[in-house]
């Protein structure tokens, strides 16, 4: 039920619905527990939203190293079709946000990831 909420809108516990999903399998003393904690929360922030900004993020290509990969992709073009129809409408950006944690279950030593991938429209 708490994997369907996070696919209906409640992101705000996707976290923890992703690390209590672990242990599906084998749950270890103690996730009743936490699972009542999510549901908790639920019944106490019924309508939590996350609202998206549609402008560009402000990025500051100052902050990544810039590294020359021409020895490993000489020649490389994009493949773009030669019937391709002429592009309408605005152009789109798309954003990718990578955040991890490396090895921080401490039972395991498994590590959390997680993705936002984000479209912007041109103005």
């Amino acid at each position: 039920m708490l994997r369907w909420a996070c696919e209906i809108g409640q992101v705000d516990i996707l976290l923890e619905v992703a690390l209590l999903s672990a242990y599906l399998a084998s749950p270890r003393e103690g996730h009743l527990n936490a699972v009542f904690h999510i549901f908790g929360y639920l019944k106490h922030h019924p309508s939590r939203r996350i609202a998206f900004d549609p402008d560009h993020p402000n990025i500051r290509e100052s902050r990544f190293k810039s590294h020359d990969w021409g020895n490993f992709y000489r020649n490389a073009t994009e493949a773009i079709p030669s019937n391709a129809p002429p592009p309408l409408g605005k152009s789109v950006s798309t954003h990718c946000f990578v955040d991890t944690d490396n090895a921080g279950n401490t039972v395991t030593r498994r590590s959390q990831m997680g993705i936002l991938i984000t479209d912007c429209l041109d103005q």
